[in-house]
């Protein structure tokens, strides 16, 4: 690995560092501390980048190459920076999306949850 793709590894990791300490505070606002959550949340980061990869190499090759036949050089540095930054602001974007969206979901779980006792019988 040469020092563009160094760059490019360590900006990934910065975009899911970033996103997992964002969800991370928004459970504590929401005074909620399981584990299992951060689990999911850091495996739905993870699967978000290749997931966004895979949809950009699709839209690359069939409408970039296929529909409006434009040739990409794949070796040149600027179609390299072009691509990752393109993946990168994706998948910040489909991160937060998860965010937002997981929040509102755990949120919800957590607060319909009751802890009364229903007593049956005659008072």
């Amino acid at each position: 690995m040469d020092a563009l793709g160094g760059v490019f590894l360590f900006i990934f990791i910065l975009i899911f560092l970033i996103s997992n300490i964002l969800f991370i505070k928004g459970l504590k606002r929401n005074k909620i501390t399981r584990f299992k959550y951060k689990l999911i949340f850091s495996l739905m980061c993870i699967i978000s980048v290749f997931v966004t990869i895979f949809f950009y190499i699709i839209f690359k090759s069939s409408v970039l190459v296929d529909l409006f036949k434009l040739e990409i050089d794949e070796e040149s540095y600027t179609d390299i920076i072009i691509t990752v930054i393109v993946v990168s602001i994706l998948n910040t974007t489909a991160n937060l999306i998860l965010l937002k969206y997981y929040l509102k979901k755990i949120s919800l779980k957590e607060n319909t949850k009751t802890s009364e006792i229903e007593l049956i019988g005659i008072e």
